[in-house]
């Protein structure tokens, strides 16, 4: 078909009354041209159709579907032709909300792999896979997911739909289920917790409170649940881990610890935000003692946190779980074992969300554009190489010199490992949420990877964001779109040989507030319209 979907397909034959024509679905093919069906498991993924008799039949089921590329027909007994059967696309009827286009191809390829997996997984509920004998809405992946969902389509309502299901397959002591609608009583730390995660993460970007007022008696039975669960304050929930990661394993309790920090912090915004003030002091002061413990626990005095894995100093910098004198070096430490692993990922799907974002919170720019462009194993890049035109389960799913992954676990349509996506439109694109709903947002394209161009636009609830820059020997030049009734902070890069009076000159022409100048950047406070701001060299 050209393109790895979820759907069916839809025959336009003719042939004797009785004759049957079978459709078996497959990803991908064996280096043979045999379908590849390992990786369905128990799923049989056939068709059959028998022919009424009729000089010309077009048939398409309606109670199933598919997740495939390659279409094995047998049966039929005249001539078989392109013309004789049409790949039918099936997802969830969601707007798209944004999009994103840059000058380097591999980024753009990824972009699209996100988004193709995205629709064939949003489908009723955010499943993990289209194809095999599961097709769950595994909550671990969708709360990771949900960031860059938000920004490739419209989701308000796909996800309030789902997470009454969440919340409906809470168990009575108060676990949140690791799949919704629940199918297994399976309870793990960094699933349960999309039920805190997702309803905080929908209230900002579509400013809806009524999620979060809705999801609070299940937020806090979780956060009752894992107190229980806890040992001297180290939470001791069993967890599958940073799933899938590339052969570097964080301690499963440092995941746990790490999530319940994570979880409680946002019950107490929840809390505030919702005006129940005696349980914004109680989840905070909660928060504060499972940090010291944490540190107690996982961090060395010589800011070593457990494991030595990229992920375990990612979930300790991202949820601030690392004492004030010892970020800077973990920090260090982090950086070291990407360039120790000649700079190369090993995250699984949980340090992967904070893989990119975290970089760049520590001024790391470059080297998460090298992480994001790379074409080694294991990368992105890598399994674009090996023929991907989705994002895969697995780092190595599939290679043309080693074949298919031996583990039949092995979806080749999976958006856990894309949750990327929301840093192209974030720090490429430089468009981000920084109050509720977009009321106040930035700007902030940051550059690297080589890129000379790039563009990126957002349909936010109070209207669409466009950022467009170019990058190229004359200077910087950004344009942006600002919606009616909203704030918006402008961040524009200086670079070498720039006369900065002269941009200021022109910003404040334009319109805009100067709140800071660093040698860095200058930063803007600009009104709603649409403005061009250039950064020239001299």
């Amino acid at each position: 078909m050209g393109q790895n979907f979820a759907g069916w397909a839809r025959l336009n034959v003719k042939g004797k009354s009785g004759d049957s024509i079978v459709l078996r679905f497959g990803e991908k093919l064996h280096a043979d041209s045999s379908l590849l069906v390992r990786n369905l498991r128990t799923a049989r993924s056939t068709d059959t159709y028998v022919m009424r008799g009729d000089h010309s039949e077009t048939w398409e089921p309606k109670f199933t579907y598919h997740g495939y590329q390659y279409v094995e027909i047998s049966g039929y007994n005249g001539a078989f032709t392109a013309n004789n059967i049409t790949g039918i696309v099936l997802h969830s009827n969601l707007s798209e909300s944004g999009t994103f286009d840059c000058s380097d191809g591999l980024v753009n390829q990824i972009h699209q792999n996100i988004l193709w997996s995205q629709r064939s997984n949003f489908f009723e509920v955010p499943t993990d896979c289209p194809q095999r004998d599961e097709r769950l809405g595994w909550t671990g992946d969708a709360h990771l997911f949900l960031p860059t969902a938000a920004y490739n389509m419209d989701v308000a309502a796909f996800y309030s739909k789902w997470l009454v299901a969440v919340r409906d397959g809470q168990f009575e002591n108060g676990q949140l289920p690791s799949n919704a609608p629940r199918v297994y009583r399976r309870v793990a730390a960094g699933w349960g917790d999309a039920g805190v995660i997702c309803p905080w993460d929908m209230r900002n970007l579509y400013n809806d409170q009524k999620i979060l007022a809705d999801s609070y008696e299940s937020m806090v039975r979780w956060v009752n649940y894992l107190e229980h669960k806890q040992e001297g304050l180290i939470n001791k929930q069993l967890t599958y881990g940073d799933w899938q990661n590339a052969n570097s394993e964080t301690p499963l309790y440092l995941i746990s610890a790490a999530y319940f920090k994570h979880s409680v912090d946002l019950l107490a915004k929840a809390s505030s935000a919702l005006g129940k003030v005696s349980d914004v002091e109680k989840y905070n002061q909660l928060s504060s003692d499972i940090k010291k413990a944490f540190i107690d626990e996982f961090v060395s005095d010589s800011a070593r946190v457990m494991g030595n894995t990229q992920t375990g100093y990612l979930m300790a910098i991202s949820f601030d779980l690392l004492p004030d004198s010892l970020v800077e070096l973990a920090q260090s430490r982090l950086v070291e074992l990407i360039v120790e692993n000649d700079y190369r990922l090993t995250t699984g799907i949980l340090g992967t969300r904070l893989l990119l974002p975290t970089l760049t919170k520590i001024g790391e720019v470059d080297m998460a554009y090298r992480l994001l462009q790379s074409r080694d194993y294991p990368s992105w890049g890598f399994q674009i190489e090996n023929g991907a035109n989705t994002i895969w389960e697995r780092w190595d799913s599939y290679s043309e010199r080693a074949g298919f992954h031996k583990d039949s676990t092995n979806s080749l349509n999976h958006f856990a490992l894309g949750s990327i996506g929301e840093w192209f439109y974030s720090t490429i694109g430089g468009i981000k949420n920084l109050e509720s709903g977009y009321k106040v947002f930035e700007i902030r394209p940051r550059i690297g990877g080589g890129l000379t161009h790039a563009k990126a636009s957002y349909a936010s609830i109070r209207g669409t964001i466009v950022s467009d820059w170019v990058y190229d020997e004359t200077g910087f030049t950004l344009s942006v779109s600002i919606p009616v009734n909203t704030t918006s902070v402008v961040y524009l890069p200086m670079i070498e040989s720039t006369d900065i009076d002269q941009v200021k000159e022109k910003a404040v022409g334009e319109g805009a507030v100067i709140l800071e100048q660093t040698d860095q950047e200058m930063i803007l406070d600009v009104p709603s319209g649409q403005y061009t701001f250039r950064v020239p060299r001299s």
